[in-house]
């Protein structure tokens, strides 16, 4: 920090003309008649480098005539000091919208060249001719008038400037059309701006954008689709006016772009677009884009973005299989989820979530999920889930909540916390993992079935649907089979469908000897074209069944309507 008393006051040689008293009274005197004014621009009293070397104080020619700065002085209200060319080429003609620089007098010897990058080769450089800028410099605890003189002696231009810059921030005039009061005058960027433009300074042309409000919107018709509602202002911070710019808009920097026009706006004059925009079907984290056409002096406001995350459509991923209660022998709980999206894009799992009956949350920390038709098995153990088993999609880091034996519920949740899949299932066979039948809507309890064992679960790949290879005659007629019959009397019988397509709709109706309907044991259920139905004897019947032969009917319909059977056999209870 340096004060106003001069270390170095044996070098100085002020005009002894100078005095306080005479310098009040100039500022009331007539100017100076010239054809050009230049003004005090910019004072940086607090340097980043050294106090005695870097200090400086920055004049403008806002006129359209150049300026012969010979016989000017600088003042801080104690003593001036006459301009002099910094380097004795240099000259003292301020042309016409030129800066002049008036640098400390030890500038080049030891200003270690602070400003020598910042400098543009136009600038006109100045100093004084004895050892600082005025009397001992310009202080940082006390505000000093700083005062441009004519040759006469008239005060040009005078500012006192405000006290309280960082080190390295200088006093910035505004407007150079303004005055030299505190409202046309702020601190600078770090660094200051020495003989060009202040950073204070609105450019001609400044038109900027700026996102006041981006809010998701829930299409009041259906979950199908999503919307955007977005306020955006378009201002000119610039000189002058602006006219016949656009705005464009678009969610990534791939999209399409929509554009309107913007008003010619005046300076400080705003234009605000607001809009609605539905039927968006892509879910996940997006780049807001709002950006005018027309490039101007100030690039750093022609664009705003803001990250937005738009909810996924539901049934876009669907849980398709369940290990709850895994073999002894390798004891993994997996969940798997398959891709249902139809827009052929991936699927960003990324803090998507898990929760089950308890409310227990797992947060899904998983790579890309790829396009339609592919699979992701979700573990929170790294062991494999089958012996011997080919590597398969996985999220090791990933912690579902622990699957209940005795039944419990998944909710799949997106990163917004809409619903994306709910299942709910009953108890789970040991060693079984248990298979998603109906895609169409959230499934039903009996919408899962058990695999036959641990070996016929098919974790990252399809569950067995269809026809087997070897199941040549098959296909032309369809069969069913019960196993085991009878019936067991703890682990029931399973119904073993196979049909030439590859979604049915299952129809299973029981009777007696004598021909009397006992209960409905499927109703329009769908199924695989090569599935199974575990029954355990008593569910779908109006009472017990006693020991004895009785009679199943089984009705199935493709899905495409291009087939319908229907099988009729026998099953024996033990009674149960």
């Amino acid at each position: 920090m340096r004060e106003n008393d001069n270390p170095r006051g044996t070098e100085r040689d002020h005009r002894p003309i100078f005095t306080v008293a005479f310098l009040l009274l100039l500022h009331v005197g007539v100017p100076f008649s010239l054809l050009a004014q230049p003004l005090l621009n910019e004072v940086m009293y607090n340097p980043a480098g050294s106090e005695y070397a870097t200090e400086y104080v920055e004049l403008l020619n806002p006129d359209d005539q150049s300026v012969d700065l010979n016989g000017w002085l600088i003042s801080d209200g104690t003593a001036a000091d006459t301009l002099v060319p910094l380097i004795p080429e240099g000259g003292l003609t301020l042309p016409a919208g030129g800066y002049a620089l008036i640098l400390d007098p030890d500038y080049l010897a030891d200003g270690e060249g602070l400003y020598d990058a910042q400098i543009p080769p136009d600038a006109l450089l100045l100093t004084v001719p004895d050892a600082a800028i005025a009397s001992g410099g310009l202080s940082n605890s006390t505000a000093e008038m700083v005062s441009l003189l004519a040759p006469d002696g008239s005060v040009v231009s005078a500012r006192t400037y405000l006290l309280g810059a960082g080190q390295g921030i200088s006093e910035e005039r505004v407007r150079p059309d303004d005055g030299d009061d505190d409202d046309n005058w702020r601190f600078s960027t770090p660094g200051g701006t020495p003989g060009y433009r202040n950073s204070v300074t609105p450019p001609p042309v400044d038109e900027g954008v700026e996102i006041v409000r981006l809010q998701v919107v829930q299409d009041t018709d259906s979950l199908s689709s999503s919307g955007l509602a977005w306020e955006l202002a378009v201002f000119n911070r610039g000189d002058q006016a602006s006219g016949g710019n656009r705005l464009q808009i678009g969610l990534s920097e791939d999209d399409s772009w929509e554009t309107y026009d913007v008003p010619s706006l005046a300076f400080g004059d705003s234009v605000v677009f607001t809009e609605t925009v539905t039927g968006i079907v892509l879910g996940g984290s997006y780049t807001f884009i709002a950006r005018l056409d027309r490039g101007d002096d100030n690039p750093s406001n022609d664009a705003d973005t803001a990250s937005v995350l738009l909810p996924f459509l539901p049934g876009s991923v669907q849980v398709s299989e369940i290990m709850a209660d895994p073999p002894d022998e390798r004891p993994v709980e997996w969940v798997e989820l398959y891709a249902r999206n139809r827009d052929f894009s991936d699927i960003d799992l990324q803090d998507w979530t898990l929760v089950d009956a308890a409310g227990t949350e797992g947060r899904i920390a998983a790579p890309l999920l790829p396009v339609h038709g592919s699979y992701l098995v979700l573990s929170a153990d790294s062991l494999p889930v089958l012996e011997g088993e080919l590597p398969i999609p996985r999220a090791p880091a990933t912690s579902p909540p622990n699957l209940n034996n005795a039944g419990d519920s998944l909710l799949l949740l997106d990163p917004t916390g809409r619903l994306i899949d709910a299942v709910v299932y009953h108890d789970a066979p040991t060693g079984h993992s248990m298979y998603r039948t109906r895609w169409s809507a959230p499934p039903l309890p009996y919408d899962w079935l058990p695999t036959i064992g641990p070996s016929s679960s098919t974790p990252g790949r399809a569950p067995v649907s269809g026809l087997a290879d070897d199941s040549a005659g098959v296909e032309a007629r369809g069969t069913v089979t019960v196993e085991p019959n009878p019936i067991h009397p703890v682990e029931g019988t399973v119904f073993h469908f196979e049909f030439p397509a590859d979604q049915v709709s299952v129809t299973l109706r029981l009777f007696d000897v004598n021909g009397r309907e006992l209960g409905t044991l499927l109703d329009s259920r769908p199924f695989p074209g090569r599935s199974r139905f575990l029954w355990d004897g008593r569910t779908g019947v109006r009472r017990a069944l006693p020991a004895g032969v009785y009679v199943w009917l089984l009705h199935a319909d493709a899905d495409n309507g291009e087939g319908s059977w229907k099988r009729k056999g026998t099953v024996v209870s033990p009674g149960l």
